[in-house]
């Protein structure tokens, strides 16, 4: 009777099992400092990302002058000189609203109306010396046909249609640096100054007639 047998290793000839390399001690130092440093570095990103989106800065903020830059305590000047109101002006004018509100310390507007550039200026009960500083003419009776329609200078009186025998203002027409010009007064205490595009009098006083204060 034969005898199998099966050949089994001493202990001492089992090849050993493979046990994990040790890291030097100073690697295992490196890695736990590169840990926290990625640690740190998402919470500073995390930080910065909260700032950004709140629209906060931790520095004071920034006083922007009209260039975009400035210092925190840095104004820009108002150079607007605020405008006198024109309402009760712009109520006598029948073509108020195609007119422009003009700066100064009276009331004024300028406007174009008919090729006609006209301005206004609510002067109020000095309108006769106004008008006969703007003028330089010295005011005197006229009567008869107004020079001013058949195209001669002229200075007179004036009155409304619906009063004819009540003076109201007075104007004068003439020829100044090649254009017709006509300034006039009224009851109202306004002062009007119109220069037409050429030196037709006689088309600036038909033009004055129908565009008169009312």
């Amino acid at each position: 009777m034969s005898v199998r047998w099966a050949y089994r290793p001493a202990m001492s000839d089992r090849p050993l099992p493979r046990r994990p390399a040790l890291r030097p001690r100073s690697a295992t130092r490196r890695g736990r400092l590169r840990l926290i440093a990625a640690v740190a570095l998402v919470a500073t990103l995390a930080a910065a990302w909260l700032v950004v989106r709140s629209g906060g800065h931790p520095s004071a903020p920034v006083a922007l002058g009209a260039s975009g830059t400035g210092s925190p305590t840095s104004k820009v000047a108002s150079t607007t000189t605020p405008r006198p109101p024109t309402a009760a002006l712009r109520s006598h004018l029948a073509d108020g609203g195609r007119c422009v509100d003009q700066t100064g310390t009276i009331p004024a507007v300028r406007c174009a109306i008919g090729g006609v550039d006209v301005e206004f200026e609510l002067v109020g009960s000095a309108v006769a010396a106004a008008y006969r500083r703007a003028t330089g003419v010295t005011p005197g009776p006229h009567t008869g046909t107004p020079a001013c329609a058949t195209g001669r200078p002229e200075e007179r009186s004036w009155a409304r249609a619906t009063a004819p025998t009540r003076v109201i203002g007075r104007y004068t027409c003439e020829i100044v640096r090649g254009h017709a010009e006509m300034w006039w007064s009224d009851d109202h205490g306004i002062l009007a100054h119109a220069v037409a595009p050429d030196t037709d009098l006689a088309a600036l006083f038909t033009w004055w007639l129908r565009h008169p204060t009312e």
